[in-house]
């Protein structure tokens, strides 16, 4: 609960300029409980993230990976407040752009070696970012994007005389200072129905830090309207600081009581769990737990997260295909499914003008008068009364079955 009590403050001062912004907005498309890391949100859609979190150190990790623990005695402790509002536009149904702002206070507390307590604390806009995410492949239960951004410091760094006294610092930084830059790769794949897979692998070149890998997989439940995600997130160091060799010789910081800042080829590895909940068609709710861990000149401690996102407008590419055609001529049943659900075969050919090339689209009927788009493809083959379709696109996380209707539109001589 102290985690809470400290967020909501801050929150709640990021949160004033969406109360002007969303109802300006027209609202279009639902938005999901979870999305794979390896899609992007969809054409003319925009997408306003706010996020808070609360670190809190619970020790450290020295250059080589030893276990360092907080002086008790000392009064030591750690804690870091960040909040950020990202807003993402979908320039078309593969490309989104997006920029953001992030707010961040420090507060560092321990006693120096004169017995003096020290209470220190900073606080400011820590950053501006930008960045572009590219969706590449979209098929089979399958997407792959491409991402990059670049993130620019906006607060100065405070030397110190020696390590020892930016640990007992009055005045302390917001962070490592100076810009990155950063180009990801990510992948994702529908495992079965509501259980998907998601990774990415993102090479970071810091300006003050030794060059990084930020890495992250999880598995997710997702329904309707509440998803479940589990994963691990973590950084490796390429191990190029300048000071690999000498790390104590490295130019000291105001850094306070911890080792998150001014660190030598830092690395570490964080478990999480997300819980993701659609508390309106257009709203999202997201709550996450973080131990930080199995470091290298950084600390270790618990995060706790909240996160709101609003979506509007857009339009997604399943509703693009569901408005294409309204009418039909030919509806023929799936009577086969190829074990990866890559081809079907269908109860109808060529003599009933289903030609090799033609384009279908395959739905599955709900009872209620609807008929639901859940995937997209060709006549691969065609004989007398059967026809092989190759689908090139899935449009729900739902499986094909057999039964559920083909539908093309005769060719125009």
């Amino acid at each position: 609960m102290s985690a809470i009590r400290k967020i909501l403050p801050l929150s709640l001062l990021f949160l004033l300029p969406l109360t002007f912004i969303v109802p300006a907005i027209h609202s279009a498309t639902d938005i999901p409980p979870y999305r794979e890391s390896g899609k992007t949100i969809g054409a003319k859609a925009l997408e306003l993230k706010w996020w808070s979190s609360y670190f809190d150190t619970i020790e450290h990790y020295g250059y080589g990976g030893e276990r360092i623990a907080l002086k008790k005695d000392k009064a030591e402790s750690y804690q870091k407040l960040e909040s950020e509002i990202v807003a993402t536009y979908g320039a078309i149904n593969a490309l989104d752009f997006r920029g953001g702002v992030r707010y961040r206070r420090n507060s560092s507390e321990i006693v120096n070696p004169r017995n003096n307590f020290i209470s220190a604390r900073a606080s400011g806009v820590e950053s501006w970012m930008v960045g572009a995410k590219y969706m590449l492949y979209q098929k089979y239960h399958w997407s792959m994007a491409a991402d990059t951004f670049f993130r620019i410091a906006s607060y100065r760094l405070q030397s110190a005389s020696s390590h020892e006294e930016g640990r007992y610092a009055s005045s302390i930084i917001l962070g490592d200072g100076g810009n990155e830059y950063g180009v990801g790769f990510h992948l994702s794949k529908l495992l079965v129905d509501y259980l998907s897979f998601s990774s990415s692998f993102t090479y970071i070149i810091p300006e003050e830090l030794s060059r990084e890998l930020e890495y992250m997989w999880e598995f997710a439940y997702a329904w309707k309207k509440v998803a479940l995600v589990l994963g691990t997130k973590g950084v490796h160091s390429f191990e190029n600081d300048d000071y690999s060799d000498i790390p104590n010789q490295k130019p000291a910081l105001n850094t306070g009581a911890t080792y998150l800042y001014n660190s030598v080829n830092r690395a570490y590895i964080a478990p999480y769990a997300v819980i993701g909940l659609q508390l309106l068609r257009t709203l999202k709710f997201e709550f996450q737990y973080t131990r930080y861990m199995n470091g290298y000149s950084t600390d270790g401690g618990n995060e706790y997260s909240f996160a709101l996102t609003w979506r509007g407008g857009g339009r997604t590419a399943r509703q693009d295909e569901e408005s294409r055609f309204k009418e039909y001529d030919i509806e023929a049943s799936i009577i086969k499914i190829s074990p990866k659900e890559g081809f079907v075969v269908v109860d109808k050919g060529i003599s009933h003008d289903l030609e090799k090339g033609m384009r279908v689209d395959i739905y599955q009927f709900d009872y209620k008068g609807g008929n639901v788009l859940l995937a997209t493809g060709f006549i691969f083959e065609s004989k007398t009364d059967t026809a092989v379709v190759k689908i090139t696109n899935f449009y729900r996380k739902i499986s094909l079955e057999i039964g559920q209707m083909v539908r093309a539109t005769r060719r125009v001589e």
